[in-house]
């Protein structure tokens, strides 16, 4: 659980607080301690490779981590999920952003973790 928001750069050039990307199996989120996590259910077929293809995210560094009780879906499902943690090598898409808290300019941010690669 974060203590402080973390503001991550889109395609847009935006900066997002709080962003996740997701689909039905699989989500992405950021933390102010952890690396960028994966978590995708246990029951999926899918790869975090399959993932990052098709959101069109460069990453590096992937690391399995721990199976756990995760939330998923709209219909909020508390379900088994995988974890990764991984580094971003650009900027997430923001095609892809499901969830967040807002769009903020640099100069707002008191406090928090900025992920803002260059491309």
């Amino acid at each position: 659980m974060s203590l402080v928001s973390t503001y991550v750069r889109a395609t847009d050039g935006k900066l997002y607080q709080n962003p996740t990307l997701s689909g039905k199996e699989w989500f992405i989120c950021f933390d102010d301690k952890d690396p960028v996590e994966l978590v995708i259910m246990t029951k999926s077929k899918l790869t975090p490779k399959d993932i990052f293809e098709s959101i069109k995210m460069k990453y590096t560094k992937l690391t399995k981590n721990e199976v756990s009780g995760r939330l998923f879906g709209k219909r909020i499902k508390f379900q088994d999920g995988q974890s990764y943690f991984f580094e971003i090598k650009n900027r997430i898409n923001n095609k892809f952003i499901t969830e967040h808290d807002g769009i903020i300019e640099k100069s707002e941010i008191d406090d928090g973790v900025i992920y803002d690669p260059k491309k």
